[in-house]
């Protein structure tokens, strides 16, 4: 991945994860940037939905490799280069599950899929990849349940990752427990992005998803918990679905945020 002006992408087939007790699917995405650069980390959930040249032909890509681009090209800091993480086809629901809700049949294996991320995957990047170093130049990214994820872990691994941004997340996963869990401003986190769109809202079995409800009120709930406008925004798109269409159009401004301060 050195030594080249053009973009740089790699699949790691294999990649074991210890924690889980399985091996994952690994991309990595590195913009047109010059030879010796230094990138910030981005690590998202749902790999094989991100970029436009390789992705699931069943679901529309989030254009990611087109965001990293562009944002190459504005900011005045360092790039991003994006390590993502596919999910395996089969019990997305459970792998990015922090706690079980009694109301469905998930095992919840969330935290062992953070262990992964924070303790394996993350130093694999920062030895092996052109990326600096800090948990300040480091991003998770995430939607719907891995958005509640990319918030778990940014919560639970703070000395490794300061920067979060969670579209469309289901906060409202397992009776809103991520509310009861983050109830301090313990610092480090230094941007938090939340979004949702005005039109999401599902009912499955006896669980109500209302994300426009439940993100604002979960923005709410950080505000009160201490965090600043200058640490914490919340983007409402009054004709967002819960579509990797909706989260393409909204990137752009996460990113921006993420990299700002």
């Amino acid at each position: 991945m050195r030594g080249d002006t053009s973009p740089s992408y790699q699949v790691h087939r294999g990649f074991p994860s210890p924690p889980e007790g399985f091996q994952r699917v690994v991309r990595v995405y590195r913009p047109p940037t010059p030879p010796g650069t230094r990138h910030r980390l981005l690590v998202m959930q749902d790999g094989q939905n991100l970029l436009d040249f390789d992705h699931d032909p069943s679901r529309a890509p989030w254009g990611v490799n087109e965001g990293l681009n562009t944002a190459m090209l504005q900011a005045s800091g360092p790039p991003w280069l994006l390590v993502a993480v596919d999910h395996r086809g089969v019990d997305r629901m459970g792998d990015y599950s922090p706690w079980p809700d009694p109301r469905l049949p998930v095992e919840a294996r969330g935290q062992r899929y953070g262990e992964f991320v924070a303790e394996h995957l993350i130093p694999w990047a920062r030895s092996s990849l052109p990326v600096l170093d800090r948990p300040e130049d480091t991003a998770i990214a995430g939607s719907s349940l891995g958005g509640l994820i990319a918030l778990f872990i940014a919560w639970r691994y703070p000395e490794v990752v300061r920067r979060v941004a969670a579209f469309s997340p289901s906060v409202m996963w397992s009776s809103r427990q991520i509310f009861r869990y983050w109830s301090r401003h313990p610092g480090g986190l230094q941007r938090i992005y939340l979004d949702t769109g005005s039109r999401e809202y599902f009912e499955v079995g006896e669980v109500t998803l209302d994300y426009g409800l439940d993100v604002a009120e979960f923005h709410g709930h950080l505000q009160a918990v201490g965090y600043s406008n200058q640490e914490l925004r919340l983007v409402r798109d009054p004709l967002g679905q819960h579509s990797e269409r909706d989260w393409r159009r909204r990137f752009p401004t996460a990113l921006r945020w993420l990299s700002s301060g």
